[in-house]
């Protein structure tokens, strides 16, 4: 893993797993598996931060190494689940190659105190801890990790298409040209290139029930959440 993924992240491209469905609801269900929609598939090692994250064993979301012990995801992918399998160095969904990918299995995860699940998809962050350091210098094989490119809209825009009050101040709204999130992505980060590398800006939350890529999708946005991702993780500012 590339150092510069490990920072506390302020840091538009959105790095997904490809899965397959369609969401019901505004928020997306992480169980649903719909797939980033005309997205391209990542090259090798393009993107070293991104985590596959699976609750009890069903595929669930992504996430983001933001240290060596812990993973960045949306809250609403820890609800209910008791055990939680990441998996960094890979970019295919199912498929396993133990010289490339490396996996754990974590029991702890903390969402942000003021998530509701019940409610609206608001304050939906999460950390989930690994039991032990993941190596930083990993690889990925290319297959069907996929990424897209949007660009940062207005909130104000972004709230035109919502019910009101999901699309708050700590809410970071994008849209692309024909492609975007579906379900499926929740957790996974909207980064932007530095010359330092990626930096990451939003994880992943809720977005169009039917994937309408004409509808911007909105991201828990990071530097709302820094102070708290930070403490949560043990990180250094």
């Amino acid at each position: 893993m590339a150092q510069s993924a490990l920072r506390p992240l302020l840091a538009a491209l959105l790095v997904v797993m490809a899965t397959a469905g369609v969401p019901k609801q505004g928020r997306w269900s992480p169980l649903d598996g719909a797939r980033i929609v005309n997205g391209a598939r990542a090259l090798v090692g393009q993107f070293p931060h991104q985590a596959l994250v699976l609750g009890d064993g069903v595929v669930l979301c992504g996430g983001s190494l933001i240290s060596e012990r812990s993973v960045l995801t949306a809250a609403h992918c820890t609800v209910n689940f008791k055990k939680y399998h990441i998996r960094l160095g890979g970019i295919h969904m199912t498929e396993n190659d133990d010289t490339t990918i490396w996996t754990a299995e974590a029991i702890w995860a903390r969402a942000h105190p003021e998530f509701n699940a019940s409610g609206k998809s608001i304050n939906d962050v999460a950390v989930i801890f690994l039991p032990e350091g993941a190596p930083l210098s990993m690889r990925s094989p290319p297959d069907l990790l996929q990424w897209t490119q949007v660009k940062v809209v207005p909130n104000n825009v972004c709230a035109q298409f919502y019910d009101t009050g999901n699309v708050i101040e700590s809410t970071l709204c994008a849209i692309g040209e024909h492609t975007g999130g579906c379900s499926g992505d929740s957790g996974s980060a909207l980064v932007i290139k530095t010359k330092d590398g990626f930096k990451q800006i939003g994880v992943v939350s809720f977005g169009s029930a039917d994937c309408d890529t004409a509808k911007p999708s909105a991201y828990a946005r990071v530097t709302s959440f820094l102070e708290w991702i930070t403490r949560t993780a043990k990180m250094r500012k």
